[in-house]
């Protein structure tokens, strides 16, 4: 498990070396890991933002899994995908995968190895395409696309390399982000494959499920801390850059003995301006994010921390907006998320729990 541990921290310094945007090389706006063949993380890199932490990867490789069935992502493949239904965040945020098998059949998958990154920019009516502030329909802040196939069999599909490059105003810098994600991906997936080759199929996901048990266990040590109840805090947003009005965020967390449930049934229905994000990539993310903070923040993230938290937020909130729904700024609300539902702990942590930041 150090070697699968280590794999995306390798692939994350040659990510920073290789690629041509500051937004990658400097600001670090990706995340690299490894998840099965079920999207279940088994490891991500250290470094990143943390919003990519609990389930960008997982999300995107689900997708690809019910779309194609495990039987059509071969070796070779590289997918793409930044559907704002499925994935939840602005659409400058691109998972790619590629598969990690040791033969052709459903047995030989092993998983995937796979990318986020922030592309520089993907269309839509302001330039950077999330840094728009007035939209009010995703359809405005840039192109999607949906699951498909950058590589087919080792093949560059060109088809969707044009379209890459048609669709953002900076190619030649976008163009460049792109290769360092695809050597990442492959290179990760080749050294996946020989730690693989090494101890064989078997012993390496038996090492993946005593590594999820050890963090899942932990999880739950830290829960049992808190004496069970339910815990509340509200905060608000200022406007949605459209309305005018606040935006209320009222957290509930029921903690019972070993695990506990982040209810954000409270929060503002989702807006007209962009200050929106989908399930996976708003409710999840930022009740995930809260509590890896909490309870193990030493821990490389991987499925097993998750396990015990469960998280409520009914469709058409801010945190989980249909589709259609503006999500440009879906990075700049979650911050905010975050400190409300750190300060609905303050009551149990006081030790723990610091005062809440900036803000976006």
């Amino acid at each position: 498990m150090h070697r699968l541990c280590a794999i995306p921290n390798l692939i994350d310094k040659n990510i920073t070396r290789t690629a041509f945007s500051i937004l990658i090389s400097e600001y670090k706006d990706y995340a690299v890991g490894i998840v099965d063949a079920h999207g279940r993380l088994i490891s991500q890199c250290s470094g990143g933002l943390p919003i990519f932490i609990a389930n960008a990867l997982s999300a995107a490789v689900r997708e690809g899994l019910e779309l194609y069935g495990p039987g059509k992502l071969q070796q070779g493949d590289v997918v793409i995908n930044n559907r704002a239904a499925t994935m939840g965040q602005h659409l400058n945020n691109v998972v790619m995968y590629t598969p990690i098998r040791t033969s052709e059949d459903e047995q030989g998958l092993f998983g995937f190895f796979a990318i986020v990154m922030h592309w520089v920019d993907v269309g839509g009516t302001a330039v950077g395409s999330s840094s728009t502030t007035s939209s009010t329909e995703i359809f405005q802040e840039g192109i999607q696309y949906p699951t498909m196939k950058l590589m087919a069999g080792g093949q560059r599909v060109d088809d969707v390399f044009r379209l890459i490059e048609a669709n953002t105003r900076f190619p030649k810098m976008l163009m460049g982000d792109l290769e360092a994600q695809i050597a990442g991906c492959l290179l990760g997936r080749n050294m996946v494959a020989e730690v693989i080759a090494k101890y064989a199929m078997e012993p390496v996901r038996e090492a993946v499920q005593r590594f999820w048990a050890r963090s899942e266990q932990a999880m739950r040590n830290a829960i049992r801390a808190i004496p069970p109840g339910t815990y509340s805090a509200s905060s608000f947003l200022d406007d949605d850059g459209i309305s005018g009005q606040n935006i209320p965020i009222n957290v509930s967390v029921i903690v019972r003995e070993d695990d506990l449930t982040v209810d954000l049934s409270g929060i503002a229905d989702q807006v007209k301006g962009p200050l929106n994000a989908g399930y996976e990539g708003g409710a999840v993310a930022a009740a995930r994010i809260a509590c890896k903070y909490l309870f193990s923040p030493h821990d490389p993230a991987n499925h097993g921390s998750f396990v015990p938290i469960e998280v409520v937020c009914p469709p058409g909130k801010i945190l989980s907006a249909k589709p259609g729904a503006p999500l440009a700024g879906s990075g700049k609300i979650i911050p905010t998320v975050v400190d409300t539902i750190l300060r609905a702990f303050a009551g149990a942590l006081p030790d723990r729990v610091p005062a809440a930041h900036h803000g976006t």
